[in-house]
């Protein structure tokens, strides 16, 4: 079933990629231009223009806005036969007011007899909206001098030139670029770019299809669909060979985004320009975004913790032991290592970070890969899921106690306090109030039927809002949607519903897209064997793995586990994935990795 909707998804896409707008049917006459003109009163804006009628003209809002009109055939009057064939292009720059008004667009002279001849008097026609000229992919901020009628939309990128670059959007006009401004953290300050970026309202999305527009790779939806064709063909084309072997899909995706990015045909010059354009780098990285947190959501839905109390102190002992052991011996590694090479400071955070990543044991990697293995509903499943468990709650008190740290040493104890409080409602929140509200749900809904639509669409907005909560106050996204899907009862009616719902989009779609992402800025040819950071980093990612392959299998065998499964187990607690992957694209995008 899943290989059936990905197909239909990849011919859906391919389909669109011909036409991804489709065009408006309606009738368009000519005048004689005049001034003042409704929308710009005495300013001249050309010949190539056109009057709107009172539904199109909608209280002066199309005003400025680009038509793209097509002569399709003849009204009851006039010429047979009156196209020309090919379109015109106008600009809505006046009123054309019922009931003298018998069109929907009312042509310039010089526009109608450019597609149509002019003894018609009236046509059928295509019109479909367009871009702004000269306004799209330009950091000029004397953006407007071509056209001073544009409406833009002006805002500020802070990037360290990543993928997955955060916008604080500050609506203005005018103004002069900034890009030279710097970041601090802790003491170390890290170089970033900040730049203005323009474009016109309403954005330049759709286009009428790579046969009908010239254009069309200067419009967002297609370039997007572009992508998203590329890394599922790319990515399913690797995995058909590599499968083979039982090698996961993940690799597959990595391997589509490596082709994509940078290190392959990103060193083509127009292939650059053309896709990896600022616009294509936000609204790409905001679905592979998109598809994390709801990744975090869905596991956390799939978090069962009383499996912690059913399986004992074995799988306790061994989440422990497999996430403190690797943070010190890890910790006392990097210290020696930095120390040897004279690493400098921002090297020393990079290794540190680095170190903390391998030694987590994330939940959603463990349950994913204990997934596709059918080891769910086996009892060495079970023990994998708990010691993920344990380990994964232990890691989120240490990274959250190591946030509020932060906090206090860069903006003092009442910042610190303030994101503490924020937690804590949030929390409070959840157990008391949303938690209550879903098991209300659940009384509401009979015995063997599904849970309405409208309570599953409810719980998955809430996930979005949790997540956008904790991003505005600064704190991690994933967590709060993790902590919001941990609220949903386990099992069915609700959480069953709301996860068939997801996971086949999210599994599918987003986390393809956030894998091949992640991998797309990275640039493998200027990897520098002789760089110290490098070798610090290899020896340090060698014993944190050794260290947690190791802490984990001890408790194991000192429980008298079969040796079998203990090796099976240690291997599957050490594999890493999609949740690692995420924190170094994390730490890149901070300037530290």
């Amino acid at each position: 079933m899943a290989i059936a909707i990905r197909a239909l998804f990849l011919a859906g896409l391919l389909i669109s990629l011909v036409s991804v707008a489709s065009a408006i049917a309606g009738t368009a006459t000519y005048y004689n231009v005049y001034v003042p003109s409704a929308c710009y009163g005495f300013q001249d804006q050309g010949v190539m223009i056109a009057a709107a009628s009172d539904a199109l003209y909608d209280n002066g809002a199309a005003c400025g806005r680009m038509y793209r009109v097509t002569c399709t055939g003849a009204t009851n009057q006039g010429v047979p036969q009156p196209c020309k064939g090919g379109s015109v292009t106008v600009k809505i720059v006046d009123r054309c007011p019922s009931p003298a008004c018998r069109a929907t667009i009312d042509l310039s002279q010089e526009a109608f007899s450019q597609i149509a001849d002019i003894n018609a008097g009236k046509i059928n026609i295509d019109y479909t909206p367009r871009k702004y000229s000269a306004t799209h992919q330009v950091l000029n901020p004397n953006i407007r001098k071509n056209d001073p009628n544009i409406p833009l939309l002006c805002f500020h990128i802070s990037s360290f030139t990543s993928f997955l670059s955060s916008v604080r959007p500050r609506p203005h006009i005018g103004g002069q670029m900034d890009v030279s401004s710097n970041n601090s953290m802790g003491g170390i300050h890290l170089n970033k770019t900040r730049i203005q970026k323009c474009t016109s309202l309403p954005p330049y999305v759709n286009s009428n299809g790579f046969l009908q527009d010239e254009d069309s790779l200067k419009a967002s939806l297609p370039i997007l669909e572009l992508h998203m064709f590329a890394i599922f063909l790319i990515s399913h084309g690797f995995h058909f060979i590599l499968k083979r072997w039982g090698i996961h899909i993940l690799v597959s995706q990595i391997l589509a985004g490596v082709i994509i990015g940078t290190t392959v045909l990103g060193r083509d010059a127009d292939y650059a320009r053309v896709f990896f354009t600022i616009d294509s780098k936000q609204i790409l990285g905001t679905l592979a975004g998109i598809g994390f947190q709801l990744l975090g959501f869905l596991n956390g839905i799939k978090m069962d913790l009383s499996l912690v109390r059913k399986t004992g102190k074995m799988a306790i002992y061994s989440g422990i032991l497999s996430m403190v052991m690797p943070v010190l011996i890890g910790g006392v590694t990097a210290k020696i290592a930095s120390k040897y090479w004279s690493l400098k400071k921002i090297d020393k955070l990079s290794l540190y970070l680095v170190m903390l990543v391998q030694s987590m044991t994330p939940f959603p990697v463990v349950c994913n890969f204990i997934g596709d293995l059918k080891l769910t509903h086996s009892e060495l499943g079970r023990m994998g899921l708990s010691s993920a468990l344990t380990s994964e709650m232990l890691s989120q008190c240490v990274a959250l106690s190591a946030f509020f740290l932060g906090i206090a040493y860069k903006q003092r104890a009442p910042e610190a306090v303030k994101a503490i409080a924020i937690c804590i409602a949030f929390l409070i929140l959840v157990l008391y109030v949303v938690r209550p509200a879903m098991f209300w749900v659940i009384k509401q809904t009979p015995k063997g039927r599904p849970v309405k639509g409208v309570y599953t669409d409810i719980i998955i907005l809430g996930a979005f809002v949790s997540g956008a909560l904790f991003d505005y106050f600064g704190l991690n996204v994933f967590l709060g949607s993790l902590v919001f899907g941990l609220a949903v009862p386990a099992g069915p009616p609700l959480a069953s519903a709301v996860v068939e719902k997801l996971e086949c989009i999210v599994t599918g779609v987003l986390v393809p897209l956030f894998m091949a992402m992640c991998t797309m800025g990275a640039d493998f040819l200027k990897i520098d064997f002789g760089d110290y950071l490098l070798k610090s980093t290899a020896i340090v990612v060698f014993v944190v793995i050794l260290t947690k392959f190791v802490s984990y299998l001890v408790p194991l065998l000192y429980f008298k586990l079969p040796k079998q499964d203990a090796l099976s187990l240690a291997f599957l607690i050490s594999t890493k994935g999609i949740v690692e992957l995420g924190s170094f694209t994390y730490m890149k995008e901070l300037g530290v990795c």
